[in-house]
């Protein structure tokens, strides 16, 4: 069967607020620097509260989003799956999602508001995520697309997915789904705080559904006790792909037959925010395109250089151009 989408994702769909704090001001929060938090809604107005005075800077988020966002940018064909409020945030994520073509499988409610990141971003570019799901919290079994995860290559979920019981059981029938229909499976952990509360179930998903697994390496020593290359070792056994990716180090690519090292290059790192979607969006479009292993690391790390550069999940609008001049790719695709 023909599959006219590319990948689908299913995550929380965010408005994320980013504002620039000192290292002090983070310290004073008892926060662990790099890290996600779920917090309350009335935790997050606290917070917007004591840096009302700090320049703020709005625009949509979500992990899953982000991945999509960029292979949108590519120009390949991507669905977004997830849920956001009927409001202005709401509205303003659908809009941008309408924007890029990206197949619009967001469902609105209209009871709560959109779910919201308050990225807390230091001076060394490193970013500490505090998270309200909102509506994010309702998705259900019944807004889960089939039909579109049929007509995908592959379906793309999160670690940030295991939050809410009924998120749980969405998630879970929607592999369901991709598995019955020769979907490739595609798992993000997303954050070590993800695998600190879900390590079992993450291992029963990755041992029975996923082909192509991304983590970075504070996240594969939470789920194996192992260092990178163990982890590398241990995972390709199980998977088809495994990208382990260590900043500013590089990052690591392994089947079952061959191992791959993508060096990073010396940026001007202004926010980490997304950068490890930007990468994983980078990836998948490679994937996709069937391109090597090689390869497809190389874009993937280039587009994680490129958002590190400024502050938000942002991407040039010439993306494609961009990648395809320099990787050759007119001539290979």
């Amino acid at each position: 069967m023909h599959k006219f989408i590319k990948v689908l994702s299913i995550c929380n769909v965010l408005k994320d607020i980013l504002i620039k704090v000192n290292e002090d001001e983070l310290k004073s929060l008892g926060l662990t620097k790099g890290m996600m938090y779920l917090v309350s809604e009335k935790e997050q107005i606290e917070l917007l509260e004591k840096f009302h005075n700090h320049e703020k800077k709005v625009e949509m988020g979500g992990s899953g989003t982000n991945m999509m966002r960029t292979m949108a940018l590519l120009g390949q064909k991507v669905s977004q799956a997830g849920m956001v409020g009927n409001d202005i945030y709401g509205e303003m994520c659908i809009n941008r999602i309408n924007e890029l073509g990206i197949v619009n499988n967001i469902k609105k409610s209209e009871v709560g508001s959109t779910g919201t990141s308050l990225i807390l971003l230091t001076p060394d570019g490193e970013r500490t995520m505090n998270t309200c799901l909102g509506v994010s919290r309702f998705y259900t079994v019944k807004d889960i697309p089939d039909n579109d995860i049929a007509n995908s290559e592959y379906l793309l979920v999160t670690g940030y997915q295991w939050d809410t019981d009924n998120q749980i059981e969405a998630v879970n029938h929607a592999i369901r789904v991709a598995r019955h229909n020769n979907t490739k499976v595609v798992l993000d952990i997303s954050d070590p705080f993800c695998v600190e509360r879900h390590k079992e179930t993450f291992w029963n998903i990755i041992e029975e559904f996923v082909d192509v697994l991304f983590c970075n390496r504070k996240e594969s020593y939470f789920l194996t006790g192992k260092n990178i290359q163990e982890s590398l070792d241990i995972l390709s056994e199980i998977c088809n792909i495994v990208v382990i990716k260590n900043g500013s180090e590089g990052s690591y690519i392994r089947n079952r037959n061959k191992q791959i090292k993508i060096e990073s290059n010396k940026v001007n790192v202004v926010d980490t925010t997304a950068a490890g979607d930007m990468y994983a969006g980078g990836f998948m479009y490679g994937l996709t395109k069937n391109l090597s292993l090689e390869v497809c690391g190389k874009i993937a790390s280039f587009c994680a250089e490129l958002v590190i550069q400024n502050v938000g999940a942002t991407l040039p609008n010439n993306l494609k151009e961009l990648v395809e001049n320099k990787f050759s790719l007119k001539t290979l695709c």
